[in-house]
């Protein structure tokens, strides 16, 4: 669904599920821009708020894991 608004360069803010297509965008950008620049990172994924962006990454990484690697816990 689109919907008028901010959050993209043309002003319309998608809202539903992501595209392959925008998966990939999101990676992409996420490789230059770093896991922390979400403005930068929501200007390269039209339609999709920085907010968005870090979310749906966060949601890649945890399904790229899988269900074997979830009981490692990194300490930082």
């Amino acid at each position: 669904m689109v919907v008028a608004g901010e959050g993209s360069a043309s002003g319309a803010k998608i809202k539903g599920s992501w595209s392959p297509e925008e998966d990939d965008l999101l990676r992409a950008a996420v490789a230059r821009h770093g896991p922390r620049n979400w403005t930068a990172i929501s200007e390269e994924v039209p339609g999709r708020s920085g907010k968005s962006c870090r979310l749906r990454k966060s949601k890649l990484l945890v399904v790229k894991l899988g269900n074997d690697d979830l009981g490692v816990v990194v300490s930082l």
